[in-house]
């Protein structure tokens, strides 16, 4: 199995990054901050175009239909208690002329150089909170070359593409946000090496992936509740780059049998899956209730990682540390690694069936 990232092609981004690349730089404001309050009728849009770094845009209670693009520093987006985005009737901007016409809730972006997909500069402290983001055809909120992205507490729901993306970005806090009836992940963090990132205390169900951490090293996953999605947690490797140094600690992991999985290659019934994924510690979770089908169904379940590209090599899973799990009730083992890789240590794990035998204390 190869999850790819549905829409957001390599041919898709090459255009959409080099669109970008001819776009001025936001220029640094000397003065104050603002506070700039929308009312219901107002244009959210229109505040953030005539913002300036440090500012707050308070959005209060309504429906807004309106896709937002985000490109200055330091910009604060609060949403009310009943402030909610929907579609547009028609949406003109940057992100829907390049996604090929689907309609993203709240675009981020940074420079990048569309040939090397090198960050040239990053979009600095975009923060997004209190938002409802419902019914987009694309994702709900996309990170392109962000430094410092908080988006926290916001409800994603029922969106085509993603609940939040965040791509060759660093320092992402993705925290208290609530996804569900999303047709890729919930929640997605994907493409650097050094991302530094936080997924924190978010309730991720109904969607094709609860959380997924793809191409991506150093950060932590802690504190989450994942259930009733295809697969609960997936750590991919080798799509194209490794997964390393994330720690996985804390999360309740249920009962994700969900099988409408779209055409994005989920899996159904999975609690955590490390693909090829190395050096990560996956600790203190409750994995319960995952029942599906080997190699990929189960609990806690480590495999090998085949190459994206034809002629590419496989990458085993090595050197990750499982401990302190609860694990019960997962079909078709509570804990399986399928013997690839070497250094991987279970210890001290509650369960009841693995593969092979002796992985549960």
């Amino acid at each position: 199995m190869v999850v790819r990232m549905r829409r957001w092609t390599r041919t898709v981004l090459v255009l959409f990054l080099s669109l970008l690349l001819g776009l001025p730089a936001t220029a640094a404001w000397a003065g104050g901050a603002k506070v700039r309050v929308v009312e219901p009728g107002e244009s959210i849009q229109a505040a953030i175009d005539a913002a300036s770094p440090g500012d707050t845009i308070l959005v209060k209670p309504g429906t807004y239909a309106e896709a937002l693009v985000v490109q200055t520093d330091d910009l604060t987006l609060k949403g009310s208690k009943g402030t909610v985005l929907t579609m547009p009737a028609s949406a003109d901007n940057i992100c829907t002329e390049l996604s090929g016409g689907t309609v993203i809730g709240i675009c981020a972006l940074g420079e990048i150089n569309p040939e090397t997909f090198e960050v040239i500069e990053y979009l600095e402290g975009p923060r997004i909170s209190g938002f409802t983001i419902r019914g987009f055809t694309d994702s709900g909120v996309i990170a392109l070359g962000t430094d410092g992205l908080r988006a926290t507490r916001n409800r994603l729901e029922d969106n085509a593409g993603y609940g939040i993306f965040s791509l060759l970005s660093i320092r992402p806090l993705l925290a208290h946000n609530k996804a569900s009836g999303n047709g890729d992940a919930g929640l997605y963090v994907g493409g650097n090496q050094d991302v530094d990132a936080t997924v924190v205390g978010n309730t991720s169900w109904d969607n094709a992936l609860g959380i997924f951490l793809r191409d991506v090293s150093n950060g932590s996953a802690t504190g989450n509740h994942v259930f009733d999605n295809c697969t609960g947690i997936l750590l991919l490797a080798n799509a194209p780059g490794p997964v390393t140094n994330w720690t996985v600690r804390h999360n309740l992991v249920r009962r994700n049998n969900k099988t409408d999985c779209g055409e994005g290659g989920a899996t159904s019934g999975t609690g955590i899956l490390l693909q090829g994924a190395s050096d990560n510690e996956v600790s203190k979770n409750v994995v319960v209730g995952n029942r599906g089908e080997a190699p990929f169904g189960g609990g806690i379940v480590l495999v090998t990682a085949e190459p994206e590209e034809p002629g590419g090599e496989a990458l085993a899973p090595s050197g990750n540390v499982v401990r302190k799990n609860v694990a019960l009730r997962n079909r078709p083992f509570d804990i399986s690694w399928d013997g690839t890789g070497d250094g991987n240590r279970f210890v001290d794990n509650l369960c009841r069936t693995s593969q092979p035998d002796g992985l549960c204390d």
